[in-house]
C-alpha cells in the first residue's frame, strides 16, 4: 500500500490531505446486488436500511428512463416507473412522499425537463412538469417538507419554487446553474453549480453568492448541520464550518469530477470520483476523521455515480450498467485483528456459524516470521459451488496475527459455497452453507 501525500494553496489556509489508496479487483465489504436493469444509475436514496429508490437512463436520447425500488436493503429491486426520460435525481420526505427529475438532451437542440411525484411510495408516480421546450434538463431537487421544495437545472436556468406540494412552480429568476440544492432547515438552505455557491436565509425567496471560482464546478453538496458542509465537483473539495462564511479546499489538483457526496455525522463520510478519459474510471474516497484524511478504493467493475449511506456499517453505490453494490462494514476492509500473540503457522477456521443466515464470521492465523512486523499479502475470497467467484473478503497486506472477517450472504441464494484464503505460498479452502 503507498501513500500520497498532496499540498495545496486553500481558500482560508493551506491544507494537507493524505489519501491511501487500496488496489483491488474488486473492492472489499462491497456486495453486488441484482438491479434488474442495465442502464446507467445515476443516483440512490435510502430512508432506512431497508426501504430505498435508484434512478436512472441514458443521457443521449432519454430511453430506457428507470425508478427502481427495494424494501429488503438491496436484495431485491422492483421496477416501478420506466419512460423516455433520463432521471437524475430522486428524494424522499418519507417512505411514502418522494420526488423524481430530469429530463433528456438530444444534440444540438432538442432537450425536456420533468418532475414525478409519488404519495404511495412509488406504487404510482405522478408528472407534475413536463417540458418539452426547456433548454435544459433538471439536475437536483430538495424539499424541506411535503409542500415546500426546490428545483434547480443546468447552466443558468435557475431554480424553480413550489409551496404546496409541486402542483405549482415559481421561476425564481437566479441567473447562477444549480446542480445541487441542500437546505439545513426550513429557511436556510444552499445551491452549488458552475463555478458558485449560493445561500438563502429567508426560504429560498432571495438567493446570495457566498463563493466564485472559475476553476471550480461544484456538483453536490453535503450539510451536517447549520455550520458544518462540504461541496464537491470537478477538482474540488471544499468544507465549511460555519454555514458558508469560509470556505477551505481539502482536495484538488488533479482535475477528476467529484459525482457524489455522503456523510453519516460530523466524521464519517464518503465521495466518488469520476474520469472519462481515456475510459470509464471510479473511485471511492472514505474519510473517518472528517476529511483530514482519506482512503481510496478503485476497481470497481463499472464506473459509479452516487453512493448514499444510512449509518457508519451500511451503505450502498450505483453507476454505470446497472451496477449497485451494497457494505454492511462501512465500505472499510472488515478484517480485525482479534489476539495479541502471533501464530507459529497460517490456518483458516471453519466459519461460525455454519450453516449461517445471513451473516457468518470467517477467522484467519497469519504466521510470524523472523521478523515479526513484517506484511503479507492476503485475500480471502467467497466462490459458488460452480468455482465462480461472489465476493472478496480481503485483498491487502496484513501483519502477523489472527484475523476476523464477516461475510453477509444476504444477496445470495441458499446453497453450500467455499471460501480461499491465499497468504504468500499458503492456500486453504472450506465450506459452509447458507440456509435462509
Amino acid at each position: 500500500m503507498r501513500k500520497i501525500f498532496l499540498n495545496f494553496c486553500v481558500v482560508t489556509n493551506i491544507s494537507l490531505m493524505l489519501i491511501n489508496i487500496s488496489y483491488s479487483q474488486n473492492p472489499p465489504c462491497w456486495i453486488q446486488q441484482n438491479s434488474g436493469t442495465n442502464t446507467t444509475l445515476n443516483e440512490i436514496y435510502f430512508i432506512n436500511k431497508n426501504t430505498g429508490w435508484v434512478v436512472g437512463g441514458l443521457e443521449s436520447n432519454g430511453t430506457n428512463g428507470v425508478i427502481t425500488k427495494t424494501t429488503n436493503g438491496g436484495n431485491n429491486w422492483i421496477t416501478q416507473f420506466t419512460g423516455n426520460n433520463n432521471f437524475q435525481k430522486v428524494f424522499f420526505i418519507n417512505q411514502n412522499t418522494g420526488f423524481v427529475a430530469g429530463g433528456y438532451i438530444i444534440p444540438p437542440f432538442i432537450s425536456n425537463r420533468i418532475v414525478l411525484k409519488t404519495t404511495n411510495g412509488g406504487g404510482n408516480w405522478v408528472v407534475l412538469l413536463n417540458d418539452s421546450q426547456s433548454p435544459l434538463p433538471l439536475a437536483s431537487i430538495y424539499f424541506v417538507d411535503s409542500l415546500l421544495g426546490w428545483i434547480g437545472s443546468d447552466e443558468n436556468f435557475g431554480i424553480l419554487k413550489t409551496t404546496n406540494g409541486g402542483q405549482n412552480f415559481i421561476n425564481m429568476n437566479i441567473s447562477y446553474s444549480s446542480y445541487d440544492i441542500q437546505f439545513t432547515d426550513s429557511t436556510t438552505g444552499y445551491f452549488g453549480g458552475l463555478t458558485t455557491l449560493c445561500k438563502t436565509t429567508n426560504r429560498g425567496n432571495n438567493w446570495n453568492l457566498i463563493y466564485t471560482d472559475p476553476t471550480r464546478n461544484i456538483r453536490k453538496l453535503f450539510f451536517i448541520n447549520s455550520l458544518k458542509g462540504y461541496a464537491v465537483g470537478h477538482n474540488t473539495v471544499l468544507k465549511t464550518y460555519n454555514g458558508g462564511l469560509n470556505w477551505t479546499l481539502l482536495d484538488g489538483g488533479d482535475y477528476l469530477e467529484r459525482l457524489s457526496i455522503h456523510f453519516v455525522d460530523s466524521s464519517y463520510g464518503a465521495i466518488i470520483l469520476y474520469d472519462n478519459y481515456p475510459t470509464d474510471w471510479s473511485a471511492l474516497d472514505l474519510t473517518t476523521n472528517a476529511g483530514i484524511n482519506w482512503t481510496r478504493q478503485t476497481g470497481w467493475p463499472n464506473a459509479l455515480m452516487s453512493v448514499f449511506f444510512i449509518n457508519k456499517d451500511t451503505g450502498w453505490v450505483c453507476g454505470m450498467n446497472g451496477l449497485i453494490l451494497k457494505t454492511i462494514t462501512g465500505g472499510i476492509t472488515s478484517v480485525n485483528n482479534i489476539k495479541s500473540k502471533l501464530p507459529d503457522n497460517f490456518a483458516l477456521f471453519q466459519n461460525y456459524p455454519n450453516p449461517f443466515n445471513p451473516v457468518t464470521k470467517i477467522k484467519f492465523d497469519i504466521k510470524k516470521s523472523v521478523v515479526s512486523s513484517q506484511y503479507s499479502v492476503v485475500s480471502l475470497k467467497v466462490y459458488d459451488i460452480t468455482g465462480r467467484e461472489i465476493n472478496t473478503l480481503v485483498n491487502e497486506q496484513l501483519q502477523p496475527g489472527t484475523y476476523e472477517v464477516t461475510f453477509d450472504g444476504s444477496n445470495l441464494p441458499s446453497g453450500i459455497y467455499f471460501y480461499k484464503l491465499n497468504a504468500g505460498n499458503y492456500s486453504e479452502t472450506k465450506k459452509l452453507i447458507l440456509m435462509k
